[in-house]
């Protein structure tokens, strides 16, 4: 935002904020802004804030004044609001074997809890299986085996195949190798929070063993228009004729990559690989859904004699977390839990055995 400085009277600081909510009553996230020190001139000044999974809803943009008993005016303009990308960590790892036998890696392909374990991709375009067949795309989230070994393929000696092979290039049989594999997400309303993103990868020799791809993933609101994530091009300095295991890990300092995921893609062609086409084991995506925002509770409450109370909620979220509190005195706003639960669907029903008090409130508050 330019804020402004005139010479013709005196002049207040400008604030921006940023709010979380629908309008000037939601929550600030972040504030700033200032009084250009020369008069008759505007200065660019920005508010940033990094988004989160506990972030959700509509973002305001709020100009005021910071003004006193003479001064209460600030001249605004140019007023831009902007998405930055999400930064993303690429962390890369390599190990070597020693060209003999079946290597395998210090590290195993962890599937439980990846969102994509078992799954087959939505789309896979191109030859997954150049040098021998056997080799299936499928197999990148079942959680196999990561052991390298030097086997005789339709070819010449190739890589066994429990590794595919992906980038774009042409194979002996003038084959396009896999280029494109896109996974749709498991069904959820609002998408996902996705957390990190780790790919498995090697041959049985250096010449295949880089790791080139672009990531892209769409949102459960356009989930075909995909947008950048990250790009990878890790290629180990290595001896010629051992084996090459490699892993690369995308995450975000952040704490989330992308937020109300539906879909993610992986680009082999770009940046282009070495030999037209490398080896790859598997991928894991991990995340959790983005829940909806909460909404106020129903609470309704029927005495049942001698002195039980049950109490029927309605109005939850489901997967969100809820304390049902009470108080016996309103104005000492002191609450209680009496017990906390996980949504499970939109109602529950809760029983307080031996109510005994003259009076007693209750309230449900979501977290």
């Amino acid at each position: 935002v330019a804020i402004g400085s005139r010479a013709d009277r005196l002049n207040s600081a400008g604030i921006i904020s940023l709010l979380n909510g629908a309008d000037n009553t939601g929550t600030v996230l972040a504030s700033g802004g200032g009084l250009p020190a020369t008069r008759n001139t505007w200065q660019d000044y920005s508010v940033s804030y990094t988004t989160a999974a506990s972030v959700s809803g509509d973002l305001v943009a709020e100009l005021s004044v910071l003004g006193n008993a003479t001064t209460m005016q600030a001249d605004f303009d140019n007023v831009r609001l902007s998405a930055a990308p999400v930064p993303v960590m690429v962390t890369t790892t390599n190990q070597v074997g020693s060209g003999s036998g079946t290597f395998y890696p210090n590290w195993t392909m962890v599937t439980n809890g990846s969102l994509i374990a078992g799954r087959s991709p939505s789309t896979a375009t191109g030859n997954f299986s150049e040098e021998e067949p056997g080799r299936n795309a499928n197999s990148l989230t079942a959680g196999g085996s990561l052991g390298l070994t030097e086997i005789a393929g339709t070819y010449g000696y190739t890589t066994s195949t429990n590794y595919v092979t992906c980038g774009g290039g042409a194979g002996p049989d003038e084959s396009i190798a896999g280029s494109t594999i896109i996974y749709t997400l498991p069904a959820a309303t609002n998408g996902y929070n996705l957390t990190n993103i780790t790919v498995y990868g090697g041959w049985a020799d250096y010449g295949r063993d880089q790791q080139a791809y672009t990531v892209y993933y769409s949102t459960v609101s356009a989930p075909t228009n995909f947008r950048l994530l990250a790009a990878v091009n890790f290629n180990p300095s290595i001896a010629s004729g051992v084996q090459s295991a490699t892993r690369v890990t995308l995450t975000s300092p952040a704490g989330v990559l992308a937020t109300n995921a539906a879909a993610v893609k992986f680009d082999f062609t770009n940046p282009a690989p070495e030999n037209g086409y490398c080896g790859y084991a598997g991928i894991t995506i991990f995340g959790a859904a983005v829940l909806a925002p909460a909404a106020p509770a129903a609470l309704n409450a029927m005495f049942l004699a001698p002195n039980s109370l049950v109490m029927s909620l309605g109005s939850l979220v489901t997967g969100r977390s809820y304390a049902l509190q009470s108080t016996t005195n309103l104005a000492a706003a002191t609450w209680l839990s009496e017990t906390n639960f996980v949504a499970t669907q939109t109602t529950a029903s809760l029983t307080e055995t031996n109510f005994n008090d003259p009076q007693k409130f209750y309230r449900v508050v979501s977290y």
